[in-house]
């Protein structure tokens, strides 16, 4: 939609001040405030209280040190939106378009295993558990689809969600690749350390092209806030069932946020967020916003010819979509 000029000039002269605007009222405010406290306090020290104009000065740096610092860390220097700003930029931000509370994550400990119980933004709880495959044949393949028939069976006698993901395996995300990692570390020749370091990075390179090993991710969601206790028992039965029962799984486990949020990355094939994209349709909502409120639309013409037209005084057009 194209604004015209008018509305434009008029959409500008109704905002608030700009913050360079206020910076600068604010600090002119405090200078003659400084000015009038100076001549307040002397004619108190000097001629009610009979003191030299030493006092005076002493106790005006001090106040002008003290509201000073105040003014230009909460008005002028905005420290507590920076502080904010700087723990957003040390977190994730791909959480929040997942709809996952990163401040919500709950850990239990269910049969000597550390579980991470997330929060989405509703109140519902997740929780992603991890099968990596190992060896396999006919018999184990038969016990491991057994063992999965009564995890779903358990799953759903709580009333959980159940979502199945099979992703091709990484093999740096293992705890194979992790254990051979610390080893290779704590080598001290240099020579072999280095050479050992060049062939991992060429197994890995050659497992991403050629390895065809799967991930099973169970994705078990509440379907309601007051379910979040239940989980506990749920999963206690679910490794009771892993622990007691023969698969093909080498290893399972939980997934924590860091490995959550690479989960879906990787299933979602997103390996970063556009800020500066996201930043746009924020700016472009307060936008449209801002042009709401002084702009009615009587009449939209579309790419088609098409007109549409008023039918009431009291209504009026809404465009949900916009292009960026």
């Amino acid at each position: 939609m194209i604004f015209p000029v008018n509305v434009f000039k008029k959409t500008l002269n109704t905002r608030k001040l700009m913050a360079s605007d206020k910076t600068s009222i604010i600090v002119q405010a405090f200078i003659i405030g400084n000015v009038l406290l100076y001549i307040v306090l002397h004619h108190i020290f000097t001629v009610i209280l009979g003191l030299s104009t030493v006092w005076v000065i002493i106790v005006q740096v001090v106040l002008f040190i003290a509201v000073g610092v105040i003014i230009f860390r909460f008005c002028i220097f905005h420290e507590d939106e920076k502080v904010q700003e700087y723990r957003n930029s040390n977190s994730d931000s791909f959480a929040k378009f997942m709809y996952v509370r990163k401040e919500g994550t709950h850990e239990l400990t269910t049969l000597n295993r550390k579980v991470s119980v997330f929060e989405y933004v509703n109140g519902l709880a997740l929780v992603v558990l991890c099968f990596r495959v190992g060896s396999n044949d006919d018999t184990v393949a038969t016990a491991t689809k057994k063992l999965l028939q009564k995890i779903f069976k358990v799953a759903a006698s709580y009333g959980l969600i159940i979502r199945t993901f099979v992703i091709p395996e990484r093999i740096e995300t293992s705890k194979e690749y992790k254990r051979h990692v610390k080893k290779m570390n704590r080598v001290s020749d240099k020579r072999l350390a280095t050479n050992l370091k060049k062939i991992t990075t060429q197994v890995v390179q050659t497992s991403r092209e050629k390895c065809h090993t799967e991930v099973l991710y169970l994705m078990l969601n509440s379907q309601s806030a007051f379910q979040v206790e239940e989980f506990e028992s749920a999963l206690r039965a679910i490794f009771s069932l892993i622990d007691g029962s023969q698969s093909c799984f080498r290893d399972v486990s939980v997934l924590d946020l860091q490995e959550l949020l690479e989960f879906f990355r990787q299933f979602y094939t997103v390996d970063a967020i556009d800020l500066a994209l996201m930043k746009a349709i924020d700016v472009s909502e307060d936008v449209n916003a801002l042009y709401n409120k002084v702009v009615d639309v009587y009449r939209f013409h579309a790419t088609d010819g098409t007109e549409y037209h008023m039918s009431g005084d009291d209504q009026f057009f809404s465009v949900k979509e916009r292009k960026m």
